[in-house]
C-alpha cells in the first residue's frame, strides 16, 4: 500500500518508538543475557588495569580501549535481527515498517554500548589515568561501539543462524587489527591495505582517541572531526545496508 511521504513519516516514528519499548522489554527480561553483556565491560576494563596498572598509559593501550568499544557494539547487536527472523517475517505481512524495526534495535543496543563504554572508560582512568577531556574521550569511544553497533546488524542480517552470526564476527573484528599500523608498518599501508584500513571503525577511533589525549601537541580538531564524520558514515552505511538485506530477503 503506497502511503503519503507524512504519513509514512508517522507510521515511522509511531512503529519504531512502539518496536523500541518492546525490544527494551526483551532486554530488561532477558536479564541473565542482558547481565552476561554489560559484565564483558568490567572484565575487559579489569585485564586492562592488571596490565598497565602503575605505568603510563601507551598508545597500545589507547588501541585496545578503541577496539573493545568496537567489540562490545559488534557482539551487542550480531544475533539481534536473525534470532527474531520468524517473527519479522510475520509482522511484516501486517506492514512492519523495516526502518522502524531496525531504528528500535540501533537505539536500544546503543545505549548499551554507551554504558559498557562508560563503565570500561570510568574503571581505566581511575585507575590508570588518561589524559585529555573525558567527556571527548567517551564520545570516541562511543563512536566505536555505535559503528560496531551497525556492523552487527548488518551480520545479522547476512545470516540465517544466531550461530552463524557469532562465528562472523571474528571475521569482521580481526581485520580491524591486522590493518592498523600496530601490526602493518607506515610503508606497508599502501594500495589495498591502505584502502582497507580507511575502511577500519578501530583506525579512525583510534585517531580520534589519540587527537583527543592532545599527545604530540595541540588537540587538532579537524583531524578529529574528520575521524568522527568518518566513524559516522560507516555507521549510516551499515545501517542502510542492513535494511536493504531484509528487504532484499523478502524476495
Amino acid at each position: 500500500m503506497n502511503l503519503p511521504d507524512s504519513l509514512r513519516t508517522f507510521v515511522h516514528r509511531e512503529q519504531c518508538d512502539i518496536l523500541t519499548e518492546r525490544y527494551l522489554d526483551i532486554i530488561v527480561g532477558d536479564w541473565r543475557n542482558t547481565l552476561l553483556l554489560l559484565s564483558q565491560s568490567p572484565v575487559i576494563a579489569g585485564l586492562i588495569i592488571l596490565r598497565w596498572h602503575g605505568t603510563a598509559p601507551t598508545p597500545t593501550l589507547h588501541f585496545i580501549l578503541c577496539l573493545a568499544a568496537t567489540w562490545f557494539g559488534c557482539i551487542n547487536a550480531s544475533r539481534e535481527i536473525v534470532k527474531e527472523r520468524s517473527i519479522f517475517l510475520r509482522e511484516r505481512n501486517v506492514n512492519l515498517e523495516i526502518p522502524a524495526y531496525v531504528l528500535s534495535k540501533v537505539r536500544v543496543l546503543a545505549s548499551l554500548g554507551f554504558i559498557q563504554c562508560l563503565t570500561m572508560l570510568f574503571m581505566v582512568h581511575y585507575y590508570v589515568g588518561l589524559a585529555g577531556s573525558k567527556t571527548l574521550l567517551l564520545g570516541t569511544l562511543f563512536l566505536a561501539s555505535f559503528a560496531g553497533t551497525a556492523l552487527g546488524l548488518l551480520i545479522s542480517s547476512l545470516v540465517d543462524t544466531t550461530d552463524r552470526a557469532v562465528g562472523l564476527v571474528p571475521v569482521f573484528i580481526l581485520p580491524q587489527i591486522l590493518f592498523s599500523k600496530f601490526v602493518l608498518q607506515a610503508e606497508l599501508l599502501k594500495g589495498i591495505p591502505g584502502m582497507f584500513e580507511k575502511l577500519m571503525i578501530t583506525v579512525h577511533a583510534y585517531d580520534m582517541f589519540e587527537a583527543v589525549q592532545g599527545l604530540g601537541g595541540k588537540f587538532g580538531w579537524l583531524d578529529a572531526a574528520g575521524d568522527a564524520m568518518a566513524l559516522l558514515v560507516m555507521s549510516v552505511a551499515f545501517i542502510l545496508a542492513s535494511m536493504a538485506l531484509l528487504r532484499s530477503r523478502e524476495l
